[in-house]
């Protein structure tokens, strides 16, 4: 229902439902079905209003033909009683003996696709699965003079970087489901579809996400803030950046950067419009923007992106931020979508997953391209600048894994080792320049601490936060919900126990940031 007062409230929006319902829009349509806390700002209010006035009366002409037949004041009582302390074990089912029977029968949120959560765990208890999204716990020690202590501990850390050398540009490319197909199989290395990744690759990003929840990487990269010290199943753009956020957009700005947002989609998705504004950028372009963009299958084309990157790194005079997120290969992958232009894999799998996957590297190899002709292009270019280039999360090659488990990538979709879970999240991560500097390997990073690198190379002064931020990193350099990796390699479910002091100040500095009093912004002024 609040999907139908959305589409009447907003025109633009109505006329996506013009067009045939195709597979890829099963998969729009479920992504829409996580945005409602969203879709409350473009409700037609008066509709609203006059509907839940029609059940207002529905509800008192049935509880009228009750006639006597209602429960006694005692038994409502008892009811509502019941129910409350239902709800309240329930709703806060991880501190009690209800979310050890979850555990005990893996009853679980199925928080990146909740089409597939309502199915598995039924309506009501779909629902509730998700209530802990919306309660965020306060560290314990979480107060004004501990936030300081961390933050004069990380401003003595500090070194004073040399402002007199001319700032690099700083162009980055959160690319729509890039990942390594040869990792599939030798057949699929062999074709190399990704010869410009595989020529400049420094190391993997681990992603908190996959095939889905864009947003949530998207909040890593540019706060250095965790998905993982938030409630699962939870969207950070939708439900917690509400206020100013620090991020690398506000940083650079400060440095004399203009910081720029580019996204073939609309503005609305993911709350982006608001967002961006909190976290500190001066623009946003977006399909809207861009009115004589160019489809490639259905979506813009990712050599739009590389036009408008080129024509902002030529339009201003200042350095240039960018963050540029693709939407070419966004899923589903079905058949036809490209038509002539479809490449077609070497396989052996099932027809299914042969269709899939040819739709995929289609728009790989075009992302791939994309990137090789904007390193030609920089390379002549008389500004230093510098390319980060990563997939945002894994594809979603087919229902219950399916194209991964007939290449045997992973054993199984119940138990996967902690081995199989890092390899459902690293994606390829580029890091470039054009003034010479030797890009270090990184080997395999979670994507909050990829801020922390940009800075590095960039060799500008990173703010107290990122210096936090990479000591953490340099303990745990993946740090995810599911898999941890320290830097010796080893791999963990949990965080070490001698690592726990540090990951405590972590959740200090992300809730003060997110949900406290900011102490720490006065705490570094």
């Amino acid at each position: 229902m609040l999907f139908v007062f959305w589409i009447i409230a907003d025109n633009e929006k109505l006329k996506i439902l013009n067009e045939p319902l195709l597979p890829w829009d099963l998969f729009f349509i479920k992504q829409l079905v996580n945005l409602l806390p969203v879709i409350y700002k473009e409700l037609n209010i008066l509709l609203v209003l006059s509907v839940l006035v029609i059940y207002c009366i529905l509800i008192f002409v049935f509880v009228k033909k009750m006639n006597g037949s209602s429960l006694q004041l005692r038994s409502r009582l008892i009811v509502v009683i019941v129910s409350v302390i239902a709800i309240l074990f329930i709703g806060s089912f991880k501190d009690n003996f209800v979310g050890r029977f979850f555990q005990q029968n893996n009853i679980t949120v199925i928080e990146w696709d909740q089409k597939i959560n309502q199915n598995t765990n039924g309506l009501v208890l779909g629902f509730l699965l998700n209530i802990p999204s919306v309660l965020i716990d306060k560290p314990n020690n979480y107060n004004r003079s501990t936030v300081e202590e961390i933050a004069h501990n990380y401003t003595e850390k500090r070194i004073q970087q040399n402002s007199t050398t001319q700032k690099p540009n700083i162009i980055v490319i959160m690319s729509e489901a890039f990942w390594d197909i040869g990792n599939l199989d030798e057949v699929l290395a062999q074709e190399n579809y990704i010869p410009n990744v595989q020529k400049l690759q420094v190391g993997t990003v681990a992603s908190p996400q996959f095939g889905g929840g864009t947003a949530n990487v998207e909040f890593e990269v540019l706060t250095g803030l965790s998905a993982n010290l938030l409630p699962a199943g939870s969207i950070a753009y939708q439900q917690y950046v509400k206020r100013e956020t620090p991020s690398l957009a506000s940083i650079l700005s400060a440095e004399g950067y203009r910081s720029i947002a580019i996204h073939t989609y609309f503005k609305w998705f993911w709350d982006r419009e608001n967002v961006y504004r909190h976290l500190g950028f001066d623009q946003f372009t977006s399909v809207t923007e861009m009115p004589d963009a160019q489809n490639k299958g259905v979506y813009v084309a990712d050599s739009e992106i590389t036009k408008e990157i080129i024509k902002e790194i030529e339009g201003n005079e200042e350095p240039v931020f960018i963050y540029a997120i693709t939407m070419q290969n966004h899923g589903s992958y079905y058949d036809h979508r490209y038509e002539d232009a479809t490449i077609k894999v070497p396989s052996e799998y099932s027809e299914e997953t042969t269709v899939t996957l040819n739709t995929y590297v289609t728009g790989l190899v075009d992302a791939d391209r994309e990137l090789g002709s904007l390193v030609n292009y920089l390379n002549t270019f008389n500004e230093p600048t510098i390319i980060v280039f990563f997939g945002d999360h894994l594809p979603f090659l087919g229902a219950d894994y399916k194209a991964y488990v007939e290449a045997g990538y992973i054993d199984n979709t119940v138990n996967w080792s902690l081995q199989d879970t890092l390899k459902m999240k690293e994606t390829p991560l580029v890091m470039w320049n054009n003034f010479g500097q030797d890009n270090k390997q990184l080997g395999a990073i979670s994507t909050s601490f990829v801020g922390v690198e940009i800075l590095e190379m960039a060799g500008l002064q990173k703010p107290v936060l990122f210096e936090f931020i990479q000591q953490f990193s340099r303990e745990l350099p993946v740090y995810t919900s599911t898999v941890k990796k320290t830097m010796a390699g080893k791999l963990m479910e949990e965080t070490p126990e001698q690592l726990l002091p540090i990951e405590e100040q972590y959740k200090i500095l992300q809730y003060d940031i997110l949900f406290g009093e900011c102490y720490i912004k006065s705490a570094t002024n």
